[in-house]
């Protein structure tokens, strides 16, 4: 399992943070790495000094890396991450547009096509002009 580097950018319990010291142990074998973690939201003289968690070992599986482009910190939700999906080009118009007819209801999909007025009832409306 890889481990996270000293200066990586981290996101813990919301919080984010710096790794500035790896700890290795032999007697967890599955998170055998915990971390010293700085605060980077401090602010003052001392900022560099104070960590997460009042200075204790983080294990590995409470951290998130923070990949650069994502708020992990402040995720994004629902219609909010779809689009930022769609801007950052992860997910093309199509792929969305097929996942999100894949997942609603035949009454869903009736429904929102109504609300945009692209059923046949409108087409129907316009030719009466």
């Amino acid at each position: 399992m890889a481990h996270f580097k000293i200066g990586t950018k981290v996101c813990v319990d919301g919080q984010q943070g710096e790794i500035n010291y790896v700890q290795y142990s032999k007697d967890h074998p599955k998170y055998p790495h915990s971390y010293k973690i700085t605060d980077l939201s401090a602010t003052g003289k001392y900022k560099s000094q104070i960590r997460l968690e009042g200075g204790r070992y983080i294990s590995h599986n409470r951290i998130k890396a923070d990949i650069p482009g994502e708020a992990l910190c402040n995720p994004l939700e629902g219609r909010e991450l779809l689009l930022n999906l769609v801007a950052n080009e992860v997910l093309t118009l199509g792929s969305l547009s097929i996942m999100v007819a894949k997942w609603m209801t035949d009454d869903d999909v009736q429904e929102m096509l109504e609300a945009n007025e692209l059923t046949a009832r409108f087409d129907e409306d316009e030719e009466e002009d």
